[in-house]
């Protein structure tokens, strides 16, 4: 179900962003829906998540118009996860600071990679 539920609102965004060229409204994009899905990334510009799994791995990249492996999340099974740059190329900021090598993240980080800025929503237990 959180798949399609993911998919909705990635389509609900495209809709309303690109297509009509407005903002999501508010009930589409506030904060008790984004935190509904449980810890996530969520691209700023248009509300998508991506979803954060305990004991799993991430790796971002051409999805989002950067390098096709141009950083990965690791999610522990306790404790915030961490973010590691894996190319020189085209910097990695978290909090407009630029990182090289890994970081931990904590809830409200903002994550850009090129032009996408991603919101960090972790839960109660750091994830």
């Amino acid at each position: 179900m959180a798949p399609c539920l993911v998919a909705l609102r990635q389509v609900l965004a495209w809709y309303f962003v690109d297509y009509l060229k407005r903002a999501l409204p508010v009930e589409l994009s506030g904060e008790a829906i984004a935190r509904a899905g449980g810890p996530a990334l969520v691209m700023v510009s248009t509300g998508c998540r991506f979803p954060l799994v305990r004991g799993r791995s991430v790796v971002i990249g051409r999805d989002l118009k950067v390098h096709r492996t141009h950083a990965r999340i690791d999610v522990p099974a306790s404790g915030p996860p961490t973010l590691h740059e894996l190319t020189g190329k085209n910097p990695t900021r978290v909090n407009d600071a630029r990182i090289a090598g890994s970081i931990a993240l904590q809830h409200g980080d903002h994550v850009q990679l090129g032009r996408t800025i991603l919101r960090v929503e972790l839960d109660d237990q750091g994830v």
